[in-house]
């Protein structure tokens, strides 16, 4: 007990190391810069309608893996602008989707969108790397 002490004393003046907080630092600077890398794509059925080039995709993830983006669109809808956007991983499986919606959308404006992922990946490949719009109306 006598020797636990010192190193105590030291590790409140010094800081410890917590290999589970800085594994989670460490997972969180991961999952952010995978995010920079990520594609994104337009469903066939938005081909119709808006093409890539239309639309533009901003996302950042906070520290809770909240993910908080806003999608831009060069058209204006008189009654609203909605879409889906749903997140795959490197290997193709789904991670979630989030809807983006917005009343008497004007050409160029952000929509915001907000997702959770909760499930912590267990390494770079099950990150998100693909954004794919859908579903997207503007009425």
């Amino acid at each position: 007990m006598k020797k636990v002490l010192p190193l105590l004393s030291l590790c409140f003046l010094f800081g410890c190391a917590n290999p589970v907080r800085d594994g989670i630092n460490n997972l969180r600077t991961s999952v952010r810069n995978g995010f920079q890398d990520i594609k994104i794509e337009v469903a066939p059925e938005v081909t119709k309608v808006a093409n890539l080039e239309e639309l533009k995709l901003e996302a950042s993830l906070d520290d809770r893996f909240d993910l908080n983006g806003y999608v831009t669109y060069t058209k204006s809808c008189n009654s609203f602008l909605t879409m889906d956007v749903r997140f795959y991983s490197a290997n193709g499986s789904a991670l979630g989707n989030s809807m983006a919606m917005s009343k008497s959308y004007k050409s160029g404006e952000r929509a915001k969108f907000k997702a959770s992922f909760k499930q912590i990946a267990k390494d770079r490949g099950e990150l998100i790397s693909k954004a794919v719009v859908s579903n997207l109306k503007c009425i």
